[in-house]
């Protein structure tokens, strides 16, 4: 087994080529392998940012499909979707960037130049911003595409149990597992910290131990009520305690239809500002746009660590979770600060 050093590594600085240059490599609907490079990308055009990590263990957080890669591509540091292109979606998606559309950054610290200067910046802004939308269902809804509602169709299945076919063997899951070591995305030390925790929470699941939800009840207890006064970006609050928190939660560990994730659980007692209330996002499963009116709110440099639930073992996504009014209180001349231990956005 060889793990072949990747092209791009975490750390590397890299800026975008030249509009004309990504536009031939998309097809008709904006997409290369299946993944589209939206409209939101173009702002990147000009910036200097650095790689956060290959995409080779991404988490399906909607199908539930397992463990997949998007071969070739990587993420990068603050490298946001805006949801600009997208009515104004709130999911604040990392965006994935095959590598076929980057170059390394030039040594000499020089600058990009302005994209629009280049001919095919146009004919580029043209194609993805009228792929962005697909149209209307059969409903009638208006529908979009990103890379979120492809993020099946462009990414592969990593087989926990490959069989004896070469493409398998480089997809299994192990090989990924150490690979992330070798490509620079995870460091020793988290590594043997989660797979420590693997193997004693497979012993758990042999010995029926295990738990696939921090605070699942019994019974059909509904969540009790809660008075909302509502929270405001920029408001310091702190995550509630996991009693407080349980407190709130129905029968299936739910607060009004909303999970409380597992890889939340590192943050309650830690302190953190508003950064956005969720008023809307994409449906990932319909490409509908799904308009909210209840309290879901995310909290600055609060994202999933990918270390604690079985599927998600590094996986590289940093999604902001959406937290509910009761599961935080607002401070008043407080500093905000990280869980000891688990910084929010830590990649290695």
């Amino acid at each position: 087994m060889t793990f072949p050093r990747a092209k791009l590594r975490s750390g590397d600085l890299v800026e975008l080529r030249e509009p004309g240059e990504i536009l031939a490599t998309l097809d008709e609907h904006g997409c290369l392998g299946g993944l589209p490079f939206m409209p939101e990308m173009l702002d990147f055009f000009g910036r200097r940012l650095a790689v956060r990590a290959r995409v080779e263990r991404a988490c399906d957080p909607v199908f539930y499909s397992g463990v997949r890669r998007i071969s070739d591509a990587v993420l990068l540091e603050d490298a946001r979707c805006s949801g600009a292109a997208h009515a104004g979606c709130g999911a604040r998606c990392l965006i994935y960037w095959k590598e076929a559309w980057l170059r390394p950054a030039p040594s000499n610290g020089a600058a990009p130049a302005p994209a629009t200067r280049d001919d095919g910046y146009e004919a580029l802004k043209r194609l993805v911003e009228g792929a962005a939308e697909r149209g209307t269902d059969a409903d009638g809804e208006k529908t979009y595409r990103c890379q979120a509602t492809e993020f099946r169709h462009a990414a592969e299945q990593v087989y926990w149990r490959p069989s004896l076919r070469s493409r398998e063997i480089k997809r299994s899951s192990i090989r990924s597992l150490v690979g992330e070591v070798f490509n620079g995305d995870v460091s020793v030390t988290r590594f043997v910290r989660v797979m420590v925790r693997t193997v004693y929470e497979a012993v758990g699941a042999w010995t029926h131990l295990r738990f696939s939800r921090p605070f699942k009840k019994t019974g059909d207890t509904p969540a009790p009520p809660v008075e909302l006064h509502g929270l405001k970006p920029g408001d310091l609050v702190q995550v509630r305690s996991k009693t407080e928190i349980k407190r709130t939660l129905d029968a299936n560990g739910k607060n009004r239809g909303l999970w409380f994730d597992r890889e939340m659980l590192p943050f309650c007692g830690s302190n953190a500002r508003v950064l956005s209330k969720v008023e809307r996002f994409v449906d990932e499963k319909t490409g509908r746009l799904v308009e909210l009116s209840s309290d879901l709110y995310t909290l600055d440099g609060v994202t999933c660590g990918g270390d604690l639930s079985v599927g998600r073992r590094f996986c590289p996504r940093a999604i902001y979770p959406w937290w509910r009014e009761a599961w935080l209180q607002r401070l008043d001349g407080e500093e905000a600060g990280s869980p000891e231990g688990y910084p929010p956005s830590a990649t290695s």
